[in-house]
């Protein structure tokens, strides 16, 4: 009842409010550890954050045995930002587009190679985007995410010597990335 109270009061304020639920199952019916289900509720929490360009959380996370009885709960202060105020890339018209999106996320975020890399900068583009956050911090954020991606493309996929990598500026390290990915680099 308190929750739901809760849950109310910032929907009439149009601050916050549930917007989604789900469901995870493996596909071979076997029952996902508690270790799993965190690991799995914050990747999914970090995707559609990313997606959102805000910061969403699950309400309690809850893992049911196969008798349908509570066995887990994770109980926790998420990070969560107001519904308005902050600007995300998908559009909610585009359900493919963010299945296509999901899919390669939650891909990655399972690969030990990239789990790190993933949620290094989706927390980065997040901060970046973050309402309350200064424009100078702002800045900052997305530079720094913008050239960890620099290294990560560089040092680790292309096999860059880290030493000579570190020694360009900045802003040639950022261009690179940008012309590696073919994103236009003129000034508008």
């Amino acid at each position: 009842r308190g929750l739901r109270t809760i849950i109310d009061g910032m929907a009439q304020r149009r601050r916050f409010g549930v917007t989604h639920s789900g469901s995870v199952e493996r596909l071979d019916g076997r029952l996902i550890s508690a270790n799993e289900a965190a690991r799995i509720t914050y990747g999914v929490q970090l995707m559609l954050s990313f997606a959102l360009g805000r910061f969403i959380a699950p309400a309690v996370p809850t893992g049911l045995d196969d008798d349908d009885r509570v066995v887990w709960q994770q109980w926790a202060p998420w990070m969560c930002d107001p519904i308005r105020g902050q600007q995300g890339w998908w559009s909610r018209r585009d359900i493919e587009g963010l299945t296509v999106f999901a899919d390669r996320f939650l891909r990655a975020w399972d690969d030990p190679a990239e789990h790190d890399i993933v949620r290094y900068l989706s927390r980065h583009v997040l901060a970046a985007n973050h309402g309350p956050t200064t424009t100078e911090a702002r800045v900052a954020m997305a530079v720094a995410g913008l050239e960890y991606l620099s290294w990560v493309d560089a040092v680790l996929t292309r096999g860059r010597d880290p030493k000579e990598h570190k020694n360009l500026p900045a802003k040639v390290r950022i261009r690179e990335l940008l012309v590696h990915a073919r994103i236009d680099v003129s000034t508008p």
